[in-house]
């Protein structure tokens, strides 16, 4: 399904020009769906992976998507934008272009007029179509071997059984970005295609609202492709002409489009082209969607004006907030042109929006032999790079330099902090300031007990009452916070009640004979489990009970006597938490996941360790991971991402180790 709404932004004062601008935009979203794959294809860094092999396996699959996404929002919207009576007809270029300010001479303008007349006649002129003239001989298939349109269908039924994959009959996955690939590569694989969009817009399936959309989501999925492919740009700009004959009301659609392919399908000799194509749009709105203004920045930072980029940024900030695929682009570029100024300043915004630069900008400071800046940058903003850049940067310093040797090893970080290649220790993890730690106590303890019926606990006001006098008989405080109902449910597939007790009292025993202070938080209908019984436990008075009703989340209480208990409490549960640091806000929410890498102990099940049976643990890191080296600068530590699968709050534990010898 599609929504249909109208977006008005309201006026703004532009005290540049002394004048007010007004956009109206009335778009044409589509579901989120039209969002695919761009944290893979582009390396998007994100606590949780998932299975590294699945990982990989998507990003080899869509590795020429470049969609962007931003949690739950649609960046790639379908804008429809209305009362445009403008024509699309060759403009005065002295009027559209400033050569002057571009180009070096009159070559070079003449040359840049003829690309942009070029390239406004193929949309111009109805007769212009791709033909196989127009492609490269390797992307063609002989007209022989074309499969007849009528015999096919972009369905989901042709679509899974020509890619193999039955997920999109069994409404395993969402089957429609995979229809738009699948259709773009038929296209591509039978250009000629394209003399007919009309019979090719057929193929699409009648009860799907692709058979009305397809052209404008094709359209959207071909301007996203920044890598070059033969023919791409001839079949583009004949689908721009398509959709320019649908209506004015498409013009920015179609002009946004333009710039995209002369930029990367049309090449260098097409910035011209570009250009003037934004001139245009210019002349038809003042304020652009983000969408929009994401394919701007994306084309104008590889162009000779790609300090325009700037403007774009400023204006996508009105309706959205911008994310690592608006920064990077700019960054990449102004680290190209010598600008590392202005790219610091746009690590220091992206820092304080929690955003960290795509691989691009840390792939190019390698390419301009600028390492040791890079290293200082990851250090300085506390950046974690992927697998790849940490490997390019072993690569650098490995057989680099002719007056010194690095030793580079891949390695891991003990639990005492200490380096398994060179035995050093890196930094300890850092401490929360009692400052800190106050503030995260009010904001916490004021929300889930001062307020009652706050989203933060699902209890009533009596409950959160009859806690906060229990944990008032305690003064001191605990050890341990266990979350009893999480720890139980820690085992095999099909176990009893039963089962669950006896893991549950494994736990509380292990910690209780330890000498510490032990809370259990547990529901109404453990009460009766054995696992509660004073005399399983040596002594009994180190293990204290807490039973919420049967209806209420435990999470907010654990957190809660966590927090009450000083800073040296632990909590044991396997929750992320991920609802309590959201609604803290952004600043609490890290200091929140600091604690947690810092306090909370994961339960791993009972295992056999050493020819006993007892319960095993993940304990909470003591080192911050984060890049690090000697004082000297002789060693370093670098962490990296490797894929694999960790929880909300953890940090990856992958390192390289790089040590400095004299030859």
């Amino acid at each position: 399904m599609f929504i249909l709404g109208r977006l008005y932004i309201a006026p703004y004062f532009n005290a540049a020009h002394n004048r007010v601008l007004l956009g109206r935009l009335s778009f044409c979203a589509l579901s989120s769906w039209t969002n695919v794959f761009e944290e893979n294809s582009k390396g998007e860094r994100h606590s949780g992976r998932g299975n590294k092999k699945q990982n990989r396996k998507l990003k080899h699959q869509n590795s020429d998507v470049g969609y962007s996404v931003r949690g739950n929002t649609d960046i790639n919207q379908i804008y429809d934008y209305e009362a445009y009576e403008h024509k699309l007809k060759v403009p005065q270029l002295k009027d559209i272009f400033k050569l002057s300010d571009n180009c070096e001479n009159d070559h070079e303008s003449k040359k840049m007029e003829n690309s942009y007349v070029a390239a406004k006649s193929a949309i111009s002129d109805p007769s212009f179509q791709p033909g196989i003239s127009s492609f490269k001989r390797e992307t063609i298939i002989p007209s022989s071997e074309v499969k007849p349109l009528n015999n096919h269908n972009f369905s989901n039924t042709s679509m899974s059984k020509a890619i193999g994959s039955k997920a999109a009959d069994q409404h395993e996955v969402d089957p429609k970005p995979l229809i738009i690939e699948y259709a773009f590569n038929y296209l591509m694989q039978n250009p000629t295609l394209a003399n007919d969009w009309k019979q090719f817009g057929k193929q699409f399936s009648e009860k799907s609202f692709l058979s009305t959309k397809w052209s404008f989501v094709l359209l959207n999925y071909i301007a996203n492709k920044e890598e070059h492919i033969a023919g791409l740009y001839e079949i583009g700009m004949s689908l721009v002409g398509f959709v320019r004959e649908l209506g004015d009301r498409h013009a920015v659609t179609c002009l946004v489009a333009s710039i995209s392919l002369c930029v990367h399908q049309g090449g260098e000799g097409f910035h011209g082209a570009a250009f003037g194509f934004y001139d245009e749009l210019c002349s038809l709105t003042d304020v652009l969607d983000a969408s929009s203004t994401l394919l701007l920045i994306r084309s104008f930072s590889k162009t000779s004006r790609w300090r325009q980029c700037l403007e774009f940024l400023e204006m996508a900030k009105i309706s959205t907030n911008p994310t690592q695929a608006f920064y990077s682009p700019i960054a990449k570029a102004a680290l190209v042109a010598g600008e590392m100024q202005l790219a610091e300043k746009l690590w220091g915004e992206m820092y304080s929006c929690g955003i960290v630069p795509s691989d691009d900008v840390f792939e190019c400071l390698i390419g301009l032999g600028m390492v040791m800046k890079l290293l200082n940058i990851l250090k300085q903003f506390h950046w974690i790079p992927s697998e790849n850049i940490a490997f390019n940067i072993q690569k650098h310093f490995v057989g680099h330099s002719q007056t010194e040797t690095w030793n580079c090893e891949v390695t891991k970080v003990n639990s005492k902090s200490v380096c398994l290649s060179c035995s050093a220790k890196v930094d300890p993890l850092p401490r929360i300031s009692d400052g800190d730690f106050g503030r995260l106590q009010e904001a916490f303890l004021a929300k889930a007990v001062l307020k009652s019926g706050n989203v933060f606990l699902n209890s009533t006001p009596d409950e959160v009452r009859e806690f906060h006098e229990f944990l008032s008989r305690h003064k001191s405080g605990f050890d341990i916070i266990i979350d009893g109902l999480n720890v139980a449910h820690c085992t095999f597939q099909k176990a009893t009640t039963r089962d669950r007790d006896a893991v549950l009292a494994q736990v509380i025993r292990h910690f209780s004979r330890g000498g510490k202070r032990v809370l259990v938080l547990g529901r109404k209908h453990m009460e009766h489990w054995k696992s509660r019984k004073v005399s399983n436990f040596e002594p009994a008075e180190q293990v204290e009970w807490f039973f919420a009703s049967n209806v209420s989340s435990e999470d907010p209480f654990m957190l809660y006597a966590a927090l009450h208990s000083g800073h040296n409490a632990m909590v044991v549960t396997n929750d992320d938490l991920r609802d309590h640091r959201f609604l803290l806000g952004p600043e609490l929410s890290d200091l929140l996941k600091l604690w947690q890498r810092g306090h909370q102990i994961l339960f791993l099940g009972i295992k056999k360790q050493l020819g006993k049976t007892g319960p095993k643990f993940h304990w909470p890191d003591n080192h911050d991971t984060r890049v690090q080296s000697s004082a000297d600068g002789s060693v370093w530590h670098i962490p990296f991402d490797n894929g694999d699968s960790r929880r909300s709050f953890q940090l990856p534990d992958s390192w390289i180790c790089l040590r400095r010898t004299l030859k």
